[in-house]
């Protein structure tokens, strides 16, 4: 008798963390479509953070004395393959 009403109980909990997780792929699947993605890289672009793109090797690889620090952040499209200088205030 208690043994039905368990599985009933596991099955409501088990209906409810599916139904959840079908929302949140839903509203994935939707910000993707919609284009939220489409700014993805910007937030580490160097040229949008204020940096400057700089060869690795030659004459010019050198970091600039007005940003004089090397970062994390990538160059891409033209520069692609250079290292990004920052300035002291990021």
């Amino acid at each position: 008798m208690f043994r039905n009403k368990r599985q009933g109980v596991e099955l409501t909990v088990n209906t409810v963390i599916i139904f959840a997780l079908a929302i949140l792929i839903v509203l994935v699947l939707a910000f993707i479509i919609m284009g939220g993605f489409s700014n993805w890289n910007k937030g580490t672009d160097c040229n949008n953070q204020g940096g400057k793109c700089v060869p690795l090797t030659g004459p010019d690889s050198g970091c600039p004395d007005d940003k004089p620090i090397t970062s994390a952040y990538s160059c891409t499209g033209a520069d692609a393959g250079k290292r990004c200088c920052i300035s002291m205030g990021g």
